[in-house]
């Protein structure tokens, strides 16, 4: 079930036993509230802003010190505006600057899920689910990003990919376009759980404590493998095969892949995860479309 506050400027997501949670900033950056347990509360209360030293801003937000990209939970983040995390999108206009300072233009509800054009996807009949789309865009350079929000509620699986659209007058280069980011805010330990392997040992267990810094799972063999499956869990520490928190992430393609977790200063988590950036370059004509693949979340 996809809900939408028009008022508060939240959209919300209910699968059967967990809830996902946006809303809209003040400047018009998409922020994350919140992934877990079922809930029926407004939590936008969750997407707090907060001063700190060194914290980068954007020049039109007033008053500047309270509302930082760098620190707030972001739910599509690009590289070049103050975030200084892993991003989602890094991209390159024809005057060779690079940025993409997207906001919120709006969204909208359909029946039914999205397969990718030539790629893998999550197939289910028109009835059984539905999705949201949300259309970000940047109004300087006319780049536009359709977040795309597939809900399998009876599954408790939502389904996450990004459309790249260039509405620019000339061409755009991708250097780097990944599939999703969820971002944690509050500051807990987590553990992530891996699965390495190799010829005649595939699909063995790992489970890494997140600390300070960047984990990451990856392939740039040109397919996924009993290597590395992109596939990983992320859990409080004390999870276990009864009782705690669990998040899996799917990355629904079998080439080059990248699943990274970042733990920041304020131990705020980040995962992202798709297109592996090593090698990866894009090139959008004026109306062309890039479409990452789908990641499943559950």
């Amino acid at each position: 079930m996809i809900c939408i506050d028009n008022e508060k400027r939240t959209m919300t997501i209910h699968t059967n036993t967990s809830t996902y949670q946006m809303m809209v900033g003040r400047n018009g950056t998409l922020l994350h509230c919140y992934y877990g347990a079922r809930v029926e509360d407004d939590l936008r209360y969750l997407a707090q802003s907060r001063s700190l030293g060194f914290a980068g801003v954007q020049a039109d937000i007033r008053p500047k010190r309270n509302f930082s990209t760098d620190l707030l939970p972001q739910e599509y983040s690009t590289f070049g505006l103050g975030d200084y995390r892993e991003s989602c999108l890094d991209c390159e206009y024809a005057n060779g600057s690079r940025g993409a300072d997207l906001r919120y233009v709006s969204c909208a509800v359909r029946p039914g899920l999205t397969v990718p054009e030539g790629m893998p996807g999550v197939y289910a009949d028109e009835n059984a689910g539905e999705t949201l789309e949300i259309l970000l865009r940047d109004n300087t350079t006319g780049l536009e990003v359709v977040l795309e929000y597939g809900v399998l509620a009876a599954f408790d699986a939502i389904i996450r990919s990004a459309r790249i659209r260039n509405a620019c007058a000339d061409k755009v280069v991708l250097h780097r376009a990944l599939s999703c980011c969820v971002d944690f805010q509050v500051p807990e330990k987590r553990d992530a759980i891996i699965f390495y392997g190799m010829h005649a040992k595939e699909r063995m267990m790992q489970r890494t404590p997140l600390n300070h810094g960047k984990f990451r799972i990856d392939s740039t063999r040109g397919a996924s493998g009993h290597q590395y499956n992109p596939f990983w869990i992320v859990c409080d520490p004390s999870a276990d095969e009864t009782h705690g928190n669990c998040y899996g992430l799917s990355f629904v393609y079998s080439g080059n892949f990248m699943a990274q977790a970042e733990v920041d200063q304020l131990i705020q988590t980040r995962l992202v995860m798709g297109i592996h950036p090593q090698g990866f370059r894009w090139t959008l004509e004026p109306g062309d479309e890039f479409q990452t693949p789908q990641v499943i979340l559950s």
